[in-house]
């Protein structure tokens, strides 16, 4: 590992030197992110799970980028010795020093690449070398470009005037200095600076009108800046000249090049056909996906009408190419995104989700994007970069802008603001992918039923469906029926579901949240009122179906149970999704989980990454069976991947299951070192010995028995149950740290129990619909869902409330061991409804006047949510000297006898407090004063009479200097007074004076 890496390591987690290389070197080793989070903290400083996953990719990609930065200086090495003159070696080995600008080092890729028809290579053959070399180098002197152009005017090559010399030269110039790599860097940075103006586009041009919006925008016009030069240096640059190749900034890739080759039939990026030059970001693509792949997967619409018919789904038939697939316009596109036309904002204030529509929007050819700069920005950093001391007003400095003209339109602009917009949708999709993985975390680590059984039904026009799934997920009842019209065969059909549930009685009984909650909870009610006392009364739990619908609809669920209709397939889901949230989860494509809106509009490769790793995350937590999870399921597990995975399911296949952990040894591909990084995510349940169906990994087994002495009871006995009064420290070790042995200790306690927890009922008496609902209403809630705003609860009716993050404690938010958790039960207080739009506040606060026993005041009615949380106590009222009235008509002194020192409504205060008498003190001090609280009072003057005046000296105001910034724009409000006060008290100019006869 090269020092300068793990310095920037260092430098970029604010991390000591020791720390990360210790991490590094776990690493580095085949230890997972996961690993070393959670059970090497002593050692690595506790960084924490999400801190070393960054630590991970953020080295591989440093490591990549210091070998793609060797090979660049060994090419431009061997070039110059190849004799090309324009490489300076010591000018490019300052340049990629250190740098992590992989746009940086796609532009010196890019300036090396050998390409057969380059401008410098066409003045050799002309004879135009040294004229080249001379202008590039300023050395003209007193000369105009004309006049060093003139001895090389040669017919017999086709130069016949001296705008034709000069042209070629133009040329060679513009494509050198705008394939700069430096200059580049400045015109990003400056670009990210802008800002970014939408336009709409006169006329829709529907399939492809992106492309054609995108071939407007880019053809290069005539600037002022060219105009300008034109007018002053007559050359004539041949409009079909070639821009030179930009094949490297094809290769640099912008998204709408690289769509198909990113997409794979399951709509997410191929890693391994994406080959490119330059190592991507860890938490970003090379590459990014302008045109999202559409989804395969059945819409909920879809899905959910086909499972409303009791019959099998037809097989689908082959897949539809590329082009047929191709997403649709939109007929209403232009009512969505009229609201972003002529839309100007800062770029690097541009929201993701806005970003993300600006996008679509140009993509399906509304709009079209572009980025600006402030008129003149593009020259002065030409200027700037190659002839800081050349006089723009010469006849040479002329000359130079319109080369720098043609550069910025050639070889500049479009590559650089490519790069910036990529950067942009990078930055959205980032910020989009993250709250996709979070919610997808919350989902899979919902508690599940535990070792009951689980019951679900689901009803549908005429059908109902009942499905039991047993203590191991496997399906025991499944029975598909009609709902009949007359009443006593209605009771005959509940006859029927009661004796199938008498087959293996459940725990629960899952019925679909949503639009079809209300006649499967009627039928539900009923079937519970029919079961006999000896059966224990099922807890019903409402459930989103949707995920259930995608899955029973796919081609996966008609090969494993092709025998049942798609109905009785999302009814067998919605149990198993009770009994264990992740791996019923887990079967579903994550694009049928309902994570969020633009799923499909993100970078699919990134977005797969971060699903991914929120999977392997929840595994690391709960652990796999190793007995009876798949080869799928075991490649997600932290550091196994799909060969070890399936080099162990051959072992357990051919020699049968593994009766302890110790066992994998069996397993040849599993070296000794490497067993310790993923001994301990996996379990064997039933097996030889107990530990390992904990969460103690087999390294830690010495400790726990440690921990067992000092506790003076058996390690078996000690499992599951809380221990108190350990000597931590007493404990502690060269091998162990305090950190260590408290996980230890955690995971003894714990036991064989699910981390998730169990999931719990709840009941809310009355209230089956909307209108039972009232404002201030206690209920209790399961949550269904987090996001960054709030937290929405089932609420056992088909509209889900909202707890918006201000109604929600700060403990629940922060503390770890106290935050909400997707599944659980809590209670809640209905703060508002919406009976418009159906939605529903609610607040984990009581309301204050439930508090008090009282009713609500007419200002608690009106504000919802206000006097939801406990009152501060008011802070003394301060007010300086010259608020306070001249007269004396004010009464006493604040801090005087009768004076609270709180103001109106204070203790001892309003009018009625006595007044008090001169010269006495003892309140707090004011501003200003020179009394101690407490203090004597003052024998320097004269008393005072009580009603006379007081007169109070104001300092004279500060001066204030107007500030302004880079752009001429305020800095703050009070550089805003101050010119608008020295234009308002500046003396009007006296009349011009006549002019003389």
């Amino acid at each position: 590992m090269a020092e300068s890496t793990l310095r920037r390591l260092e430098a970029e987690f604010d991390t000591p030197p020791h720390l990360i290389r210790a991490i590094v070197d776990l690493l580095e080793a085949g230890a997972s992110p996961q690993f070393v989070a959670m059970f090497r903290r002593d050692e690595c400083g506790d960084p924490g799970e999400d801190r070393a996953v960054a630590i991970h990719e953020r080295l591989r990609f440093l490591s990549e980028l210091d070998r793609r930065r060797e090979n660049l200086l060994l090419l431009a090495e061997q070039r110059a010795a190849e004799g090309n003159a324009a490489i300076d070696l010591e000018t490019l080995r300052a340049l990629l020093a250190d740098t992590v600008d992989q746009d940086l080092i796609d532009d010196v890729d890019h300036a090396l690449r050998p390409r057969e028809h380059r401008a410098e290579a066409r003045l050799t053959e002309l004879g135009l070398a040294e004229l080249f070399a001379r202008i590039h180098r300023h050395e003209l002197g007193a000369q105009s470009p004309q006049d060093a152009a003139a001895p090389y005017v040669d017919p017999a090559r086709d130069l016949t005037e001296i705008d034709q010399v000069l042209a070629q030269v133009v040329l060679a110039l513009a494509e050198r200095y705008g394939e700069d790599p430096a200059l580049r860097a400045a015109v990003r940075s400056e670009l990210s600076r802008g800002i970014l103006e939408a336009r709409a586009v006169a006329t829709k041009r529907g399939k492809g009108g992106r492309r054609a919006a995108q071939k407007e925008t880019q053809s290069p016009e005539t600037t002022p800046l060219e105009t300008a030069a034109l007018e002053t240096t007559p050359i004539d640059v041949p409009a079909d000249a070639e821009p030179g190749s930009e094949g490297g900034e094809g290769e640099q890739a912008t998204g709408e090049q690289a769509t198909d080759e990113q997409a794979t039939e399951d709509g997410f990026a191929d890693e391994a056909h994406a080959e490119s030059p330059l190592p991507s970001e860890p938490e970003s693509e090379q590459v990014e996906a302008g045109e999202p792949v559409a989804s395969e997967v059945a819409t909920p619409e879809a899905a959910t009408s086909e499972a409303a018919t009791p019959e099998p789904a037809a097989e689908q038939g082959d897949e539809p190419d590329r082009d047929s697939r191709e997403r649709p316009v939109h007929k209403s596109g232009g009512d969505r995104f009229g609201k972003l036309a002529g839309l100007e904002e800062p770029v690097r204030k541009v929201p993701a989700q806005r970003m993300l529509a600006l996008r679509r929007a140009e993509r399906e050819g509304f709009l079209t994007l572009r980025l600006k700069l402030a008129p003149g920005a593009e020259l002065a950093l030409f200027r700037k970069h190659f002839s800081p001391d050349v006089d723009p007003e010469s006849a040479f400095g002329r000359f130079l802008d319109l080369v720098y003209g043609h550069a910025w339109d050639h070889y500049t602009h479009r590559p650089c603001e490519e790069r910036v917009r990529h950067h942009l949708k990078e930055k959205a999709d980032k910020e989009q992918v993250r709250n996709f993985a979070r919610s997808l975390r919350a989902q899979l680590m919902a508690p599940g039923s535990g070792e009951k059984p689980v019951a679900a039904l689901r009803v549908a026009g005429r059908s109902v469906w009942l499905a039991v799934v047993g203590e191991d997920g496997a399906p025991r009842v499944k029975r598909t029926l009609g709902i009949p019209d007359d009443p006593a065969a209605q009771e005959q059909l509940l006859d029927e579901l009661v004796t199938a549930l008498r087959e293996l009685p459940p725990g629960f009984l899952v019925i679909p949240h949503g639009r079809r909650e209300g006649p499967a909870r009627d039928i539900a009610d009923r079937l519970l009122a029919k079961l006999p006392p000896e059966l224990a009364r099922p807890t019903i739990v409402t459930l989103d179906e949707t995920s259930s619908i995608v899955w029973a609809t796919s081609a996966s669920a008609r090969r494993r149970h092709g025998a049942s209709d798609t109905g009785l397939r999302a009814t067998l889901s919605l149990a198993r999704r009770v009994h264990d949230p992740l791996f019923e989860l887990m079967r579903v494509d994550v694009r049928g989980l309902g994570l969020g809106q633009n799923l499909t509009e993100v970078h699919q490769g990134l977005l797969r990454r971060h699903l991914d790793a929120a999977i392997t995350s929840c595994l690391a937590r709960i652990g796999i069976d190793v007995n009876r999870a798949d080869p799928a399921l075991l490649a997600r597990a932290p550091g196994i991947g799909r060969e070890l995975a399936a080099a162990i399911v051959k072992e357990r296949s051919a020699h049968g299951p593994f009766k302890s952990l110790a066992e994998l040894e069996r397993v040849p591909e599993l070296e000794p070192a490497r067993r310790d990084f993923v001994a301990c995510f996996l379990r064997i349940h039933g097996g030889a010995d107990p530990l390992d169906a904990t969460g103690i990994p087999p390294e830690d087994r010495a400790l726990a028995a440690r921990i067992a002495d000092a506790a003076g009871k058996p390690l078996l006995e000690l499992l599951g149950h809380g221990m108190r009064g350990l000597d931590i420290e007493a404990l502690c070790d060269a091998t162990n740290g305090p950190l260590r042995v408290r996980d230890t200790i955690d995971a003894i306690v714990r036991g064989n129990r699910d981390p998730r927890g169990a999931i719990a009922g709840f009941t809310n008496d009355g209230v089956r619909s909307f209108a039972d609902l009232k404002v201030d209403a206690e209920l209790r809630g399961r949550i269904t869902n987090l996001t960054d705003f709030g937290a929405f609860v089932d609420l056992g009716i088909s509209q889900d409330g909202l707890i918006h993050v201000s109604q929600i404690p700060p403990q629940r938010l922060r503390d770890p061991d106290d935050a909400l958790r997707v599944g659980e039960v809590v209670t809640v207080y209905v703060l508002s409804l919406d009976a418009d739009k159906h939605k529903v506040g609610l607040s984990l606060y009581k309301p204050r006047h439930m508090r008090e026993g009282r009713p609500a005041t007419l200002g608690e009615r009106l504000a919802a949510g206000g006097g939801r949380r406990e009152r501060r106590a008011p802070a003394p009222e301060k007010m300086s000297r010259a608020a306070r009235a001249p007269d004396g008509s004010r009464g006493p002194r604040r801090g005087g006898p009768g004076g609270g020192g709180s103001g109106r409504g204070g203790p001892g205060g309003g009018r009625d407090r006595p007044r008090g008498q001169p010269g006495e003190g003892g309140g707090a001090p004011r501003g200003g004063d020179r009394r101690r609280e407490g203090g004597p009072p003052r024998e320097d003057r004269e008393p005072r009479s009580p009603g006379g005046p007081r007169v109070f000296t104001i300092e004279s105001e500060k001066p204030i200097e107007t500030s302004r910034g880079k752009k001429g724009e305020l800095r703050s409000l009070s550089s805003l007074r101050s010119l608008l006060r020295e234009q308002f008290e500046k003396p009007p100019e006296p009349p011009a004076a006549p002019p003389a006869p």
